[in-house]
């Protein structure tokens, strides 16, 4: 009776057994090759060659082991596909199994080739990424994301494309871009009309590329970021038609490393905040130059390192006179405040500037005649660096005109000592 008992039970035990296992077997032999699974912070099940965390799935750098995309937990909708080696997807269905998703990253992929109907199965494709792929031409790329009306960013950094012909976006396609990014691409840009065809357009970036002439026919009135660094540019952008802005809402433009040696004697930036023209190669900054006249918002300017400049870059009076500037950048450009190649009067009408960046240029010999005349219109200097100056000796009447000063960084210089009383008459220092 006690073995017919015990043979009963060991025969159960055999038989929840070997269905436990089929269960098992029939769960990783599914059709959609998902037969691996690690699971995610979420405790749903997330592919063993990816990594889930709440919405987002990184299937990153398998580097040629992963060649489809998985079936992913429903709430992943940001998907890091970079670095596997793809080469070419051929296939329509390619992202069949994350048609939920709003962000895909395809870049260093060596991608050659894309079905164009790769992402029809994508309900809301918002932003997509595709740098650091050298072998997609224009052509490819247009067939394949042009269309898409719901993506609002699309970075395209660091592929084939050698030009953008006129007609580029017509047809209204990517009505929502906000974004675009299609910096290091080495194609000759002789215009910006074309970007005039994307009505909602926000931020631009155009760096590191052949942009001859930073021009346009028509104004790029959504825009509010414009990046124009490394671009081979000999001139100012040409900012104004008829009178009219062709930048309305233009907020930050940058211009660093550039051949620009002037600015134009039109200027229609009306809401511009920040300028950069950094490592160009400025020699004189005249009288208004930057002045409200032609930047009448502008907050910040930076004029750091004037590379390609020899001699001292020269401050002519009145050069900033602009009651709106509160940050101005002028380090590394050896500057002689010490000598008439910079007039006193060079900070006038500057009286809203908050913060001075003049480190790395020459103080040596300056008088304390002329340094108290230099800040003296600086009624609201907070913050001003002046590291690396040469600054042999401070009296106790130099900073005289500076009493709203709350931090002063004076590194690297050549004090040997300080008078007494030096710094008494800026109380908020700390």
């Amino acid at each position: 009776m006690m073995l017919r008992n015990f043979v009963a039970r060991f025969t159960v035990c055999l038989l929840i057994f070997w269905l436990s296992s089929a269960d098992v077997k029939k769960n990783v032999t599914r059709d959609d090759k998902n037969e691996h699974h690690s699971k995610s912070i979420l405790g749903t099940p997330c592919f063993v060659l990816c990594n889930c965390t709440k919405a987002k799935a990184d299937c990153s750098r398998n580097y040629g082991k992963l060649t489809y995309v998985p079936r992913l937990p429903s709430e992943i909708r940001t998907l890091d596909f970079s670095y596997n080696d793809l080469r070419e997807i051929q296939n329509p269905n390619f992202f069949i199994n994350v048609t939920g998703v709003t962000s895909i990253d395809l870049s260093n992929n060596e991608l050659t080739y894309l079905n164009k109907q790769i992402f029809l199965p994508i309900r809301s494709l918002r932003k997509f990424v595709l740098d650091n792929n050298p072998g997609l031409n224009y052509s490819t790329i247009e067939r394949a994301v042009f269309s898409l009306e719901h993506l609002g960013t699309l970075s395209l950094r660091n592929t084939s494309l050698r030009t953008l012909p006129p007609n580029a976006f017509n047809n209204h396609s990517l009505p929502r871009l906000t974004k675009l990014s299609l910096g290091s691409n080495q194609f000759y840009l002789w215009n910006l009309s074309v970007f005039a065809q994307l009505p909602v357009l926000k931020k631009l970036y155009l760096d590191k590329t052949l942009t001859v002439r930073a021009a346009t026919d028509f104004p790029l009135s959504k825009c509010k970021y414009l990046a124009l660094s490394y671009s081979g540019l000999y001139g100012f952008p040409e900012t104004c038609k008829n009178g009219h802005s062709m930048f309305p809402r233009l907020l930050t433009l940058k211009l660093l490393f550039n051949y620009i040696s002037h600015l134009p004697n039109e200027i229609c930036l009306p809401k511009l905040l920040k300028l950069h023209l950094g490592y160009n190669l400025i020699h004189t900054v005249v009288s208004g130059m930057f002045s409200g006249e032609f930047f009448p918002k502008m907050k910040t300017l930076n004029l750091i390192s004037m590379p390609y400049i020899h001699d001292a870059l020269n401050l002519h009076s009145h050069a900033f006179n602009n009651t709106a500037l509160s940050s101005l950048y002028l380090m590394y450009n050896n500057i002689r405040f010490d000598t008439d190649k910079v007039h006193p009067d060079v900070f006038a009408g500057c009286t809203s500037l908050e913060t001075l960046q003049v480190s790395h240029n020459y103080f040596t010999y300056i008088s304390d005649e002329k340094f108290q005349r230099l800040f003296a219109p600086l009624l609201n200097l907070r913050t001003l660096y002046m590291g690396s100056c040469g600054i042999r000796e401070i009296t106790s009447n130099t900073f005289d005109t500076c009493p709203s000063l709350q931090m002063l960084s004076l590194y690297k210089n050549k004090l040997v000592s300080l008078p007494d009383g030096a710094f008494d008459k800026m109380m908020k220092l700390t």
